[in-house]
């Protein structure tokens, strides 16, 4: 069984592709796509929320193998979006299939000059979060929107939640509830924050999606290889009892505040040059 890994067991029974993130799916009494459906329907989601026109720069921080670059280009026209990835297989996948990808991650400085900043089902993994958001902030040009995803907590965690969530690679003290998590966007120059709550189509989903598929993949789900999606689908129902859920965050790089902080630049550039002090 070598050469087996997590995104080929995900998608087997289905549409080859490189997609890997919880996807996007109906309720249970409607037809199922298969894992390459929901991927890209989760991404389609944030793209349409993030208002991607026709021309416009796209960045998606932590792109995987960047198949939503492809997805944005075809859905919305986007130009030649650009993803940033801090893993090294991740992104070398992705630029064999031709996709612009930068292998890094947040300490190095990501391009700058674009309308939408995407992050589709990775932020939770991305910490300091605040991180993530100031780097998003300084990507977008004044207008620009942000849109991402992340898992969220309507109340505290408990220890059992918490160390569940580094068994994840999550850091626990980084998810928040909803009001916390939206004033952190704030926090980091944002506005216009708004959410959209996707706890069932997102978690129940996959739950309901991996157990088939580990029905499927038959004595292959004893590979180490499944290992992450198992924990992750096992940990849905009890994690959600214990008010664990997914929304959809979006935010914008407000053009007025910019305005404002250039017109108050300008003033104290003029202060200064007529001899009185740009401090004062």
């Amino acid at each position: 069984m070598a050469g087996i890994d997590l995104r080929g067991l995900l998608h087997q029974g289905g549409t080859a592709a490189d997609w890997q993130n919880l996807g996007l799916w109906p309720a249970p009494d409607q037809p199922q796509p298969d894992y390459a459906g929901a991927c890209s329907a989760l991404a389609l989601r944030v793209g349409t929320a993030a208002g991607i026109q026709a021309g416009e720069r796209v960045l998606s921080i932590a792109c995987g193998a960047g198949e939503e670059l492809d997805l944005w280009t075809h859905a919305y026209g986007a130009a030649q979006p650009i993803g940033l990835e801090p893993d090294a297989r991740a992104c070398a996948v992705g630029v064999t299939r031709g996709r612009h990808i930068i292998h890094g991650g947040l300490a190095q400085s990501p391009p700058a000059g674009f309308q939408r900043v995407l992050c589709v089902d990775a932020a939770y993994h991305l910490s300091p979060r605040r991180d993530f958001l100031r780097a998003a902030h300084a990507a977008l040009l004044p207008g620009g929107t942000l849109a991402f995803t992340d898992l969220v907590v309507d109340r505290p965690m408990s220890a059992v939640m918490r160390a569940a969530a580094r068994v994840c690679g999550i850091n626990p003290h980084e998810l928040l509830d909803v009001d916390a998590a939206m004033a952190r966007i704030g926090d980091a120059g944002f506005t216009a924050v708004r959410c959209e709550r996707l706890d069932d189509s997102v978690l129940e989903g996959f739950r309901r999606f991996a157990s088939a598929q580990s029905r499927r993949i038959g004595l292959l789900r004893l590979h180490t290889a499944w290992w992450p999606a198992a924990v992750t689908a096992g940990g849905v129902i009890p994690g959600r009892h214990r008010g664990l859920g997914y929304a959809l965050f979006v935010a914008s790089r407000d053009t007025d505040a910019c305005n404002a902080i250039t017109a108050a630049s300008a003033d104290r550039t003029a202060l200064s040059s007529s001899g009185i002090p740009g401090c004062a």
